[in-house]
């Protein structure tokens, strides 16, 4: 058995890997926008990203990864912009992702939903595309070799083009504005805040999709980003 695993930060790299030693003879990494890991699996894809474009816009090299592996299952880590990766592999492939995997038991899987709150048990049919949190595997320790391959960019179709805000996810302070604020023009504390403190501005859900006062890819929770930044 092959597992694929698609990961961003450098821990989830570690986790999802180790994890998927767990459960499979042969791992492979592929990872968008960054020298992926060595030692913890035992093929890992450097997929390439010119500078400025957005991370979803590598599809094509997630893909090519993919069927350089051939792989029988996918873990992925659950980040905004890996959830798209994982849903246009997935559409290719002719699946679904099931997402937010909490434990796996051969084709069984068991998943939350309602944020978390709630968890039912799904079998997989065909190609099995997981989005899993790193605490999935938890008692899991990652092996591997430095073989490490560069997959060329090749630009989409039709690209994605993200406008309005910084990313989130690379910066090292983050201010948050919730419901708090009474009124649109109110956020300006929050700016103010930001330039105070040299950091960017993210929101609470409803911000972004109840009022529409800041863009959705500035949201943050469990359906949205994910951060770990050193000041929030």
């Amino acid at each position: 058995m092959k597992a694929f695993v698609l990961a961003e930060t450098t821990d989830a790299q570690r986790a999802l890997c180790a994890g998927a030693r767990s459960i499979a003879d042969e791992v492979v990494l592929a990872v968008v926008k960054g020298a992926p890991l060595t030692g913890v699996a035992d093929k890992a894809y450097d997929v390439e990203l010119p500078a400025g474009e957005p991370v979803e816009n590598a599809a094509a090299g997630v893909q090519a990864a993919y069927d350089a592996a051939q792989p029988d299952v996918v873990l992925v880590e659950p980040t905004p912009r890996n959830k798209i990766l994982a849903g246009l592999l997935a559409a290719k492939l002719g699946t679904a992702v099931i997402s937010d995997v909490a434990a796996i038991d051969g084709d069984t899987v068991s998943n939350m939903y309602f944020g978390g709150l709630a968890s039912t048990k799904q079998k997989a049919t065909g190609v099995k595309v997981y989005t899993v949190a790193a605490t999935c595997f938890a008692d899991a320790e990652a092996t591997g070799s430095d073989d490490v391959e560069t997959i060329a960019y090749t630009a989409p179709e039709k690209p994605l083009v993200l406008r309005g805000g910084a990313d989130l996810t690379k910066c090292d302070v983050v201010v948050g504005a919730g419901r708090g604020f009474g009124a649109e023009e109110d956020l300006q504390m929050a700016r103010d805040l930001c330039a105070k403190v040299g950091g960017e501005l993210g929101c609470s859900r409803p911000l972004a999709e109840n009022v529409d006062w800041m863009p959705r890819n500035l949201y943050i929770g469990v359906s949205g980003l994910q951060l770990a930044p050193k000041a929030y």
